[in-house]
């Protein structure tokens, strides 16, 4: 009997990705990414915040790099009053899109509300720097402009090297003769007062003190 031979069997070949195929589902995530992204932001406007987060998640697993999503997440952090996860998601925004108003921003207005003027109002300068024509959130820039102003001002004059003399002349600089006069009757009577209090308060203790002993 003659013994039959058995063909080999055939391997199945491996499929691998194309570059068409790679293109394709590159395709896909960014749409997809993008729905998730509108649907988050459709609950954001809605005020459904703690719905709206998971989505905007959902939507950076796909494309983690978007700076818009970034963004739009830490401003729905924002409007739930978690400022310290608003300000985390706008500086990692910032490190792949610098040069967005909108993103400083937000950034500033998280700081804002944490009591931090002076780093909200460095943002707002970035945010000026950066992109001109930002008007950025308009109320909160205003609030915080009033309120470093006058901060600023102190220092400016303060920064200055001089004299006591010279230093006191430039801050009543902007005011007339008259009212310099005024200051000057007004400072050299506070000065004799404060000097009557020191005495008065001398001649009161030593009295106490000559009738306790």
């Amino acid at each position: 009997m003659s013994k039959k031979t058995r063909k080999p069997r055939k391997t199945p070949k491996k499929t691998t990705n194309t570059k068409k195929d790679n293109e394709t589902n590159g395709i896909n995530k960014a749409d997809m990414a993008k729905k998730l992204y509108d649907q988050a932001s459709e609950l954001r406007k809605n005020g459904k915040y703690a719905d709206a987060i998971p989505i905007y998640q959902k939507s950076l697993n796909l494309s983690p790099n978007n700076p818009s999503t970034l963004n739009d997440m830490a401003w729905t952090y924002y409007l739930m009053g978690e400022y310290e996860d608003a300000i985390r998601y706008a500086e990692i925004a910032l490190d792949i899109a610098p040069t967005k108003g909108f993103i400083w921003d937000t950034l500033a207005c998280a700081y804002f509300q944490l009591g931090d003027i002076d780093k909200s109002w460095q943002c707002f300068e970035q945010m000026k720097r950066v992109d001109p024509t930002e008007k950025g959130t308009v109320e909160i820039y205003q609030r915080v402009k009033k309120l470093i102003q006058p901060k600023r001002a102190f220092f400016s004059h303060k920064g200055r090297k001089g004299s006591i003399k010279e230093q006191t002349a430039r801050v009543l600089e902007p005011f007339s003769n008259n009212t310099k006069a005024i200051l000057a009757i007004i400072i050299i009577a506070s000065g004799i007062l404060l000097i009557h209090n020191v005495i008065l308060g001398i001649y009161l203790l030593q009295t106490f003190l000559a009738i306790i002993l």
